[in-house]
């Protein structure tokens, strides 16, 4: 199996098959095999006997079923999810078999699953939000809102017990969703204080600031008082950097400068650096950033080949050293 040799694996399965003929493991595993190299009817067929010496064990009408899906045939592949919530009627399993009713457009049949697995297992937000986006979708809006606000005092017990930035990240997402815009410009700016290392919940944060207001001067007051409020926060300078216009080289850099400060050894702000002091045609500066970033990540492709092609153009022969390094190890690079 490990070097790929299936007709070597699938002998020795049924080698093992014709040892111990009465053991439905051996089938499903010699089914493995035929699944890796889509040999979907034998692989059915293997499990058509295992499911013939273990009629009541749900797992195999959940493998078979799979393999029915593969082979593009939802009829049976949904009698073999019937089956496995007649023999283990779990919430997972409910919402298994919900999955596939969303993806055969049998909506009312998947609300009714996600319905029975959320009975079971009340506290489970998949199932909640899975409901909801389907509810959603179905133009039923009150009912959606439901879930989310279900979900949201999950969140709600989460926080105020254990707070974590991805409780208050998920929970801002759902405020957000619901277009109750400060509640979650709230919660992203917890998810921040939380965790302030994620780039990605200031990135979120900017992104409801665009969605809140109209216009640059509006999102800009937003960004100020970020940094105002939390100068210690690399990302708000480097946020505010990247949203004001790219013509403002001097305050961009200057906001760059005070994010290094704080960060630096952080890679992508010394590029983003080095690309704006090139722009002002300070290549040994942006060199300089380039070296250290090389220093932070020595395989870095893109720190690479922007310090070879400055170095280039500065004459310095070795950047041509540089640009083969990069080109090794990301052979688009320069596309």
């Amino acid at each position: 199996m490990n070097d790929s040799k299936w007709d070597q694996a699938i002998a020795d399965r049924t080698r093992l098959i014709e040892l111990d003929p009465k053991n439905p493991e051996r089938y499903t595993a010699r089914a493995e095999l035929w699944d890796k190299i889509d040999s979907y009817d034998q692989a059915i067929a293997d499990f058509d006997a295992a499911v013939a010496l273990q009629p009541n064990n749900p797992k195999l009408y959940l493998g078979r079923s799979s393999l029915w899906k593969e082979k593009g045939d939802a009829t049976r592949a949904l009698a073999d999810l019937n089956q496995l919530v007649r023999l283990e009627p779990s919430a997972e399993n409910f919402a298994k078999r919900a999955e596939f009713n969303v993806a055969s457009d049998r909506a009312a049949a998947a609300l009714n699953d996600y319905g029975m697995a959320i009975k079971l297992d009340p506290k489970n937000v998949s199932y909640l939000k899975s409901r909801a986006d389907l509810l959603e979708r179905k133009g039923e809006v009150d009912a959606a809102r439901a879930d989310y606000m279900s979900i949201i005092q999950l969140y709600d017990a989460t926080i105020a017990s254990a707070p974590t930035s991805e409780a208050a990240y998920e929970r801002a997402t759902l405020w957000r969703r619901l277009k109750d815009y400060q509640k979650a410009l709230a919660d992203y700016s917890l998810a921040i204080r939380l965790d302030p290392n994620d780039k990605y919940n200031f990135d979120s944060r900017a992104h409801l600031v665009q969605e809140m207001v109209d216009g640059a001067p509006q999102v800009m007051k937003y960004l100020d008082e970020f940094v105002s409020k939390e100068p210690t926060f690399a990302d708000n300078y480097r946020i505010r950097a990247e949203y004001r216009d790219e013509s403002a080289i001097d305050k961009n850099l200057t906001d760059y400068d005070q994010a290094i400060r704080i960060k630096p050894d952080d890679v992508d702000l010394r590029l983003a650096r080095a690309a704006l002091l090139e722009k002002k045609g300070n290549l040994a500066g942006a060199i300089a950033d380039y070296d250290r970033a090389v220093q932070i990540d020595p395989r870095n492709a893109q720190a690479l080949y922007r310090r070879g092609m400055a170095k280039s153009s500065r004459g310095d022969r070795t950047g041509a050293a540089d640009i083969a390094a990069a080109k090794a190890l990301d052979p688009d690079i320069a596309n």
